[in-house]
């Protein structure tokens, strides 16, 4: 079970494959997101299950391919509310890892 809520967009499109077992929401160019769900699905492939392993492979790749400000958040059960950037927003399963994508501004100052 994943509940989601982007602070960002107040509606998204959830739409649910029943054949493939993938239920996603997408705010984000179809190429990036067709990007996270190959390299999620060669970790499946591989027998990869690590969560934390594969949450650090996407951001790694995800910030060397398109900038910095990548977070990601892998599991089976979570629930989470985030702000991201326009257009930086991608929620997909595939069995067994859920998968929550997005990019944040990192000019923000910590005090």
């Amino acid at each position: 079970l994943l509940f989601c809520v982007s602070g960002q967009v107040a509606a998204k499109r959830v739409i649910k494959h029943q054949a493939t077992k993938m239920n996603y929401s997408i705010e984000m160019n179809q190429s990036k997101a067709a990007f996270a769900q190959k390299l999620v699905k060669q970790q499946i492939d591989l027998k990869n299950y690590n969560f934390q392993q594969v949450a650090k492979l996407l951001k790694q790749r995800f910030d060397n391919t398109y900038g910095i400000g990548w977070q990601c958040i892998v599991g089976n059960s979570f629930g989470c509310y985030i702000t991201h950037l326009p257009d930086c927003f991608l929620y997909f399963s595939a069995e067994p890892f859920s998968v929550v994508l997005f990019r944040t501004n990192l000019t923000t100052v910590m005090i």
